[in-house]
């Protein structure tokens, strides 16, 4: 894929993403040291996502009627004020919990717009034929910043402090502006007829509505969504700790993820053979499934948590190179902005309820479950062993169990075999 534009568009979002997550990390520190609780780390968390949910219907509409190249320079030049506020405040030794949620708030309204702009962006600088290998770019940037971005904000948070991580996060704000705004040439498409704002937001989610095999599939990624909150991203760490008494046993499987999901990316990105992209999904979403957090469930050994790691991560990637095909294929350009808007929406809708669910159920339902020796609890203790994190492995087994048999349910169904043929027919 030669599209110079776009490649130098990718790697600079990738930059200030990086600073970005830098930033997330340390405050996420910094938060916790504060309170000492993790439901503090969650409600902040929260903070972003509620208004990112409620805001991404309007910002559709904005990203279809308005240049996108402006409207990503405006997102992320407000989302820089914002860290530079946290920068003064934290000079200033006056930084509270309160002011980074507003900081948050204001970040989640302006990504967005900035994630409904980034996807228009895309199909307007990518021929289609390409999209699933820039799904698997992104695929290896995202790995990538979530692997490489808490070593770094760590290492400049404990020799420099937080000052230090949020001016990095500025410095890959400038770069990242600098070749958005004379490097990257973005094509503009000419705007909808004057609508009222709500008939326009609401166009998006109609759109929707009117195919069976987008509503299948929004519906299944919102599940997923779900099941990845209540695990990967609420337990996962905990569960290794407590199974393995060892801080680097936990650091070396959340490697191991972030490795594969860049080797997955790359993999991706370097294909030009043509899959289905219902196999790509769904397939790619089963087998991560029953060989990720089975295994992570089952496992009581680094190298078998390894395994289960990478066998989790690296179909990532495809997931969302089938992604691409099928909502590319079949949302017409001056309805992007909006319908990507509703996707993000929907998609994501699920996941501050995964946040909330999956630490409640750890404390309260699996934990005590398999500390109680009832019957059931000797079953499954024959599978995952016994002792603190035993519960939270059950969890990993509950998941891989409904997200496999969900993958093979969607996957076979109907609407989402006629979405694809009516993508292929429209290529």
């Amino acid at each position: 894929m030669n599209n110079k534009s776009y490649l130098i568009f990718w790697f600079s979002q990738m930059v200030s993403q990086l600073g970005s997550a830098m930033t997330t990390y340390a405050l996420t520190l910094w938060s916790f040291g504060m309170t000492g609780h993790a439901m503090t780390v969650s409600s902040l968390m929260l903070c972003s996502w509620r208004p990112f949910v409620r805001l991404s219907p309007f910002a559709g509409v904005l990203v279809d009627r308005l240049p996108k190249k402006r409207l990503l320079l405006l997102s992320d030049t407000v989302t820089a004020c914002g860290t530079l506020c946290a920068l003064l405040l934290v000079r200033a030794g006056v930084l509270r919990l309160w002011h980074i949620s507003l900081l948050n708030a204001l970040a989640g309204a302006m990504s967005a717009i900035q994630c409904s702009a980034s996807a228009v962006a895309v199909g307007l600088l990518v021929p289609k034929e390409h999209l699933p290998r820039v799904a698997g770019l992104r695929g290896f940037s995202n790995s990538a910043v979530g692997l490489f971005a808490p070593m770094l904000a760590a290492g400049v948070f404990g020799f420099w402090g937080l000052d230090a991580v949020i001016l990095c996060d500025l410095l890959s704000f400038c770069f990242a502006l600098c070749c958005l705004l004379f490097l990257v040439h973005i094509p503009e498409t000419p705007s909808p007829g004057v609508m009222q704002i709500k008939e326009s937001m609401h166009e998006g989610f109609r759109f929707l509505r009117s195919i069976p095999g987008l509503r299948v599939l929004i519906g299944y990624m919102a599940l997923v969504n779900l099941l990845a909150q209540v695990t990967y991203e609420n337990i996962l760490s905990p569960m290794l700790l407590a199974r393995s008494g060892s801080v680097r046993t936990a650091g070396t499987v959340s490697s191991m993820i972030g490795f594969a999901g860049i080797i997955g990316g790359m993999f991706v990105a370097g294909s030009r053979r043509r899959k289905d992209p219902v196999l790509l999904v769904f397939g790619a979403a089963a087998v991560s499934f029953l060989l990720g957090d089975l295994l992570l469930g089952a496992g009581r050994s680094l190298s078998c948590w390894l395994v289960a790691g990478f066998t989790a991560s690296f179909p990532v990637p495809f997931i969302q190179a089938g992604q691409h095909v099928l909502y590319y294929g079949i949302i017409p350009r001056e309805l992007q902005g909006r319908v990507f808007a509703a996707v993000n929406s929907l998609q994501t809708s699920t996941v501050p309820i995964g946040l909330l669910l999956g630490g409640f159920l750890a404390d309260r339902v699996f934990e005590p479950l398999m500390a109680s020796g009832i019957p059931l609890a000797q079953i499954l203790a024959r599978i995952v062993g016994t002792g603190r994190g035993s519960g939270m492995a059950v969890m990993f087994l509950c998941t891989g169990t409904l997200g496999f048999l969900l993958s093979i349910l969607c996957g076979c169904s109907r609407a989402v075999r006629t979405l694809a043929q009516q993508v292929q027919e429209l290529e």
